[in-house]
């Protein structure tokens, strides 16, 4: 966006309101090829930043590894629901923080020594969510909508001072 209002001489006042976080606790569990390597390095220089690369490429692992190298909330933008359920998934399977199922379907994650609980009603198939001791107050249709919530109720209560 700034390089195309200097590219087009269009005046714009940048302000800039991030913060830095606390770190979060983010394992990366993949291994980075080695030309995706100075991607890495090249963004660790950065505090933003846009990944283009062609498909199949391994976009998706270079960003996890920013993020966990950078240890810090982050905002990923995609433009496809597909793409979307990709990133859920990967992001689980490249984790050390991977949900459980326990034997009566209730997905389950510890994090920070609390307790973070997904689980299905039998009779709507709807989704709830539970951190620690609240419940959260919608229902998912689906269980990758039901584990944003929980992170967003996180990030929440870190902002509340309840985390």
């Amino acid at each position: 966006m700034l390089r195309f209002c200097l590219d087009n001489k269009i005046t714009y006042k940048f302000l800039d309101k991030r913060k830095l976080h606390n770190s979060i606790g983010f394992s990366f569990n993949a291994a980075v090829r080695e030309y995706q390597i100075s991607s890495v390095l090249s963004a660790n220089k950065k505090d933003i930043g846009i990944i283009v690369a062609s498909a199949g490429s391994g976009k998706t692992v270079i960003a996890l590894k920013i993020v966990a190298d950078k240890r810090q909330p982050t905002l990923i933008v995609v433009h496809r629901k597909q793409l979307a359920e990709q990133w859920a998934e990967r992001i689980e399977n490249w984790t050390k923080n991977q949900w459980k199922k326990s034997k009566n379907g209730t997905y389950y994650l510890k994090i920070e020594e609390r307790l973070l609980l997904i689980f299905q009603d039998k009779k709507t198939s709807k989704y709830s969510v539970k951190i620690g001791d609240m419940f959260g107050k919608k229902e998912f249709d689906k269980i990758e909508k039901a584990k944003v919530a929980v992170f967003e109720g996180i990030e929440f209560l870190k902002e509340k001072g309840r985390w």
